[in-house]
């Protein structure tokens, strides 16, 4: 069965404090040889809105030129933050966790938890988890600060026998990809890529940022810079 690697978790300037460009955040996934990724900004669908309106984001869940882009969003819920992946959700910060999993499962999606035991990025913590029920669990997270955040999480859903998940949580371009989830999977489609992590045909390609990643992240955080803009787009304005 092929293989397709996916960025399960990253964020483009939609996010308060993401700073990459939609489409060129394609241009650098393909580079890295990604062939997909989940956009997960926090709060917002604003991306996901921007890529359908290009034919990026297709209704049908196909894939566009050999490239799949999957609506997710991260979701800052009353307990911490969680990744909500293949469904388009209206933003709903503040929104419980024994809210949000039921919405998000019965329309076909699935919950992560995102770094979840990193306090400092808003992580669910144990009791949460303990208590709701998540599909899966982000086990390692590039943009992490502390590795033994990511080893608890694996020792965790390792214990619990939960499907198991890494990402960049990539807010620039420079990190994208550097963790990411090889899904074995019939076809590059939106449904496939689901059915695929459910059956949990799927392994992790786990590498933390780089240290100049770590410090452009923090950056960001503090001094947003102007937004990018794509030379596509600049083109476009020309005409």
């Amino acid at each position: 069965m092929p293989e397709f690697r996916i960025d399960l978790h990253c964020h483009s300037h939609y996010s308060a404090d993401g700073v990459s460009h939609p489409l060129q955040m394609v241009g650098q996934a393909r580079e890295t040889g990604l062939n997909g990724f989940v956009l997960t900004d926090h709060d917002t669908q604003q991306g996901i809105e921007y890529f359908s309106k290009r034919g990026l984001v297709r209704d049908d869940g196909e894939s566009a030129d050999d490239f799949l882009i999957i609506p997710g969003m991260e979701v800052s819920t009353r307990e911490g933050h969680v990744l909500v992946i293949g469904v388009r959700l209206d933003p709903k910060p503040g929104i419980s966790c024994n809210e949000l999993l039921p919405l998000v499962q019965g329309q076909g999606g699935l919950c992560i938890a995102a770094h979840p035991f990193d306090r400092l990025r808003s992580g669910v913590g144990r009791r949460v988890l303990d208590n709701y029920g998540f599909d899966g669990i982000e086990v390692f997270n590039a943009a992490s600060w502390f590795p033994g955040f990511n080893t608890r999480a694996f020792h965790y859903a390792h214990g619990c026998n939960q499907l198991m998940t890494a990402g960049s949580d990539s807010h620039h371009l420079a990190s994208l990809g550097r963790s990411h989830q090889i899904v074995q999977a019939a076809q590059l489609s939106v449904g496939s890529v689901m059915e695929s992590l459910r059956r949990r045909s799927c392994s992790r390609h786990e590498q933390l940022m780089r240290p100049e990643d770590y410090i452009l992240k923090s950056w960001y955080n503090v001094v947003r810079p102007e937004t990018p803009v794509d030379e596509s787009e600049r083109a476009d304005s020309l005409i």
